[in-house]
C-alpha cells in the first residue's frame, strides 16, 4: 500500500488526540501507583474509567500515530473496535465508584444490569464487524468521516446515548452530594473538582464528536478536554500538591475501599 496523504486539519484532530490519550494514560499511571500502594478497589476502578472516558478519540490518536509510523491507514475494523470498546467500561467503572460510596446495597444489581447491556453490545459490536461481511456495518455500526475519524451510527449511537443519559447525572449528583458533606474541607473540594470536571467534559465531548470544528475551535476544545481529565484526577485521587494549593490539612486520608 502507498502512503497515504491526511489533509492537515486531520493531521491536527489525530494530534491533539494523541495529546489527549498520553496525557490521559500520565494520570492513571500515578492513580495506578497509588492504587498499588494501597490496594484500593476504587482507586483500580478509577484506573479503568480514566482510560475508558477518553475511549472516543483512540481511533483519531492512535491512527495518527500509526500513519506516521507506517504512512498507512489502520483497517476498519480495528478502528471501530478502538472507539467503542470502552464505553462499556465507562459504564462499569464509574458505576462502581458511584454505587460503592453512594449506594452500596444497590451495587450488585445496577453492576449486572450493565454487565447483560455491555455484553449485548459486544456480541452485536463483533458479530457484525467480523461474522456478517454482508451487513450494511456503515449504517449500523459506524462510518468513516476521514481517515482518522468515525461517526457511530444506529445501535452504537443508541447505546452511547444511554450510556450518557443515565452516567451523565449520576457525575453532578454524586459531585453535589461531595459538595454538601459538612464539616470536611477535602470532600467538598473532591465535589467541587469533580463537578467542573463533568461540565467541562459533557459540554465539550458532545461538541467534538457532533461539528467539525475550524483548527482554532478544536484546538481549544482539546485543552477543555485535557482539562476535564486533570480536574477529575485531582477531584477523585485529591494528591498532595493539590491539598497544599487548596491550603487543606495534609493528613493522609485515603479513599474508601468497597
Amino acid at each position: 500500500m502507498l502512503f497515504v496523504n491526511i489533509k492537515p486539519s486531520t493531521q491536527l484532530s489525530g494530534f491533539l488526540s494523541l495529546i489527549t490519550i498520553c496525557f490521559a494514560i500520565i494520570l492513571v499511571f500515578f492513580v495506578l501507583h497509588l492504587a498499588i500502594k494501597r490496594q484500593n478497589k476504587l482507586l483500580y476502578a478509577f484506573c479503568l474509567f480514566g482510560l475508558s472516558i477518553v475511549s472516543p478519540w483512540y481511533p483519531s490518536g492512535i491512527g495518527y500515530l500509526y500513519w506516521l509510523i507506517t504512512g498507512k491507514i489502520i483497517a476498519y475494523q480495528i478502528y471501530i473496535i478502538l472507539g467503542t470498546t470502552g464505553f462499556p467500561i465507562i459504564a462499569l467503572s464509574w458505576s462502581y465508584i458511584y454505587t460503592s460510596l453512594l449506594y452500596p446495597h444497590w451495587k450488585k444489581y445496577v453492576l449486572l444490569i450493565w454487565g447483560i447491556l455491555s455484553i449485548i453490545f459486544y456480541l452485536y459490536l463483533f458479530y457484525f464487524l467480523f461474522f456478517a461481511p454482508g451487513a450494511p456495518i456503515d449504517t449500523m455500526i459506524a462510518l468513516k468521516k476521514t481517515e482518522l475519524d468515525i461517526e457511530y451510527k444506529a445501535f452504537v449511537l443508541i447505546y452511547i446515548g444511554i450510556v450518557i443519559i443515565i452516567t451523565g447525572p449520576t457525575f453532578f449528583h454524586f459531585a453535589i452530594v461531595s459538595m454538601r458533606t459538612k464539616d470536611d474541607p477535602k470532600i467538598q473540594w473532591r465535589g467541587r473538582l469533580i463537578l467542573l470536571a463533568s461540565i467541562l467534559y459533557l459540554f465539550v465531548a458532545p461538541m467534538d464528536a457532533l461539528f467539525t470544528p475550524t483548527p482554532v475551535f478544536l484546538v481549544i476544545i482539546r485543552i477543555i478536554l485535557l482539562m476535564a481529565a486533570l480536574f477529575f484526577y485531582m477531584g477523585f485521587v485529591m494528591p498532595d500538591w493539590v491539598k497544599k494549593l487548596l491550603k487543606l490539612e495534609m493528613e493522609e486520608q485515603p479513599t474508601p475501599t468497597s
